[in-house]
């Protein structure tokens, strides 16, 4: 503490002296009277309104180009935040120069404005917007700063949730579903949940469901008004009942093994050693499942695969988790000595059916019924590859003959364009909520 007294003594001392010596040199009584004089009262009158209307003008448009610094995450945001420093860090004399080349008679701008009879050069709008390019960077980054901090005391202090409804009959403006879903992941990456409630059997499926998997919520289906109240209250209670926010899995694999895309939805990107899945808000238990092959043979080798969590707790502190589970590799006939897990068959019957309804769905909904019929032979083929890996013991499952039966049922009445917009919606919402381990509503009317 010492040092750091010393230190600061010594700073504030070297901006102390020169404003003595100021005064020193010129007695207040001096100042006084020179600030009488005629050119010295026209100096300030000028400075006053000069000043005034730029501190409005930086206030005006600078408090917006805050907002988005502080809020979005646009494309370019990097080169915008260097923008709004760079005339910071200029010398006086290059930003004077700058706005000659820019706004003089003969700059950039300037010459186009001359054709118009306007000059800006040695006028008092010349004045303004010199006191605007080098003050408003100022004003923008502090405040920049003070709502980057008020968005995270919020956050700690409440849950923050964007719940979004629609019924397909007013949607104006942006609707593309990237589009849509890059904002909703800003939104997430800032610690606010989007989830989505599509209202009746008019909305678009792909466009809810793709902004409320980017934002880290759910997709819930409302096939009438009179469970709209319920669905709402689930939202923000379980808003309120958030155990680990933002939740992020990382899982490192050693580069022989290959990984597939989780059967789960949710939304999965690689890293340079594996891949990483975005978890959301956990109010309740989730899990993912994926598959990892050998592309080459490695028997009798042990491989180490390492996961990491991260996350923020409920007071939205950065919290992390890591663990690591060994795997020895063995032959094909090895594998098959061994129990099967029964486990591992009762979610592979209810995620894989799941996911190949919703990309059905998602295709049929588009017109695109070559996808649609793509989406159910993989279905087939997961199917297959299922029996031959599994056996008996996963062909005597009754899942088994159900996903058999909905799937020749599908497939039928899909080659057929013979699915109504209702049943394509409950359709989606059962396999989303089987794919999420989402406890059930009740029927889907």
């Amino acid at each position: 503490m010492a040092a750091i007294a010393i230190l600061a003594t010594v700073f504030f001392l070297y901006l102390l002296v020169p404003i003595v010596a100021l005064l020193v040199h010129a007695p207040p009584q001096k100042i006084w009277a020179e600030m009488k004089e005629p050119d010295v009262q026209d100096a300030l009158r000028l400075s006053f309104v000069t000043t005034t209307i730029s501190t409005g003008l930086a206030i005006v448009f600078g408090l917006p180009a805050a907002i988005v610094l502080a809020r979005a995450r646009l494309p370019g945001h990097r080169f915008l935040e260097t923008l709004a420093t760079l005339p910071t860090v200029l010398p006086p004399t290059v930003a004077g120069l700058a706005l000659l080349l820019a706004y003089g008679r003969m700059g950039l701008v300037g010459k186009h404005l001359s054709a118009f009879g306007i000059t800006i050069p040695f006028t008092t709008t010349a004045v303004v917007m010199a006191q605007t390019f080098v003050a408003a960077p100022f004003f923008v980054n502090t405040a920049r700063a003070g709502l980057e901090q008020l968005h995270a005391e919020a956050r700690q202090q409440y849950g923050c949730k964007l719940v979004l409804l629609s019924d397909g009959e007013a949607n104006v403006g942006e609707q593309r579903p990237a589009v849509l879903a890059e904002v909703a992941a800003g939104a997430a990456h800032g610690g606010i949940t989007t989830s989505t409630l599509g209202v009746g059997f008019d909305y678009n499926i792909a466009l809810m469901s793709t902004v409320a998997e980017a934002g880290n919520g759910d997709f819930s289906h409302i096939p009438a008004l009179e469970a709209l109240d319920q669905i709402l209250r689930e939202e923000f209670t379980t808003a309120a009942e958030v155990t680990a926010r933002n939740v992020e899995v990382s899982l490192d694999l050693p580069e022989r093994l290959a990984f597939g895309t989780n059967l789960n939805g949710y939304r999965q990107e690689s890293t340079e050693t594996g891949f990483k899945v975005f978890i959301g808000d956990l109010v309740r238990t989730k899990e993912f499942l994926f598959e990892i092959t050998t592309p080459v043979p490695i028997e009798g080798e042990e491989l180490v695969i390492q996961a990491h969590a991260s996350y923020g707790d409920v007071d939205d502190s950065p919290r992390e988790a890591a663990a690591q589970v060994m795997m020895r590799t063995c032959s094909a006939d090895e594998a098959l000595e061994n129990p099967v897990d029964e486990e591992v068959i009762s979610k592979l019957l209810v995620q894989l059916p799941a996911q190949a309804e919703m990309a059905t769905v998602l295709a049929y909904e588009a017109g695109d019924f070559n996808t649609a019929s793509a989406a159910l032979q993989a279905s087939r083929a997961a199917m297959a590859a299922m029996r031959r890996q599994y056996g008996a013991v996963a062909s005597a499952r009754s899942e088994m003959a159900s996903w058999q039966s909905r799937l020749d049922s599908l497939m039928m009445r899909s080659e057929a364009h013979d699915l109504s917009g209702p049943e394509l919606k409950r359709m989606f919402a059962a396999s989303y909520g089987m794919s999420r381990s989402r406890p059930m509503r009740g029927p889907m009317m």
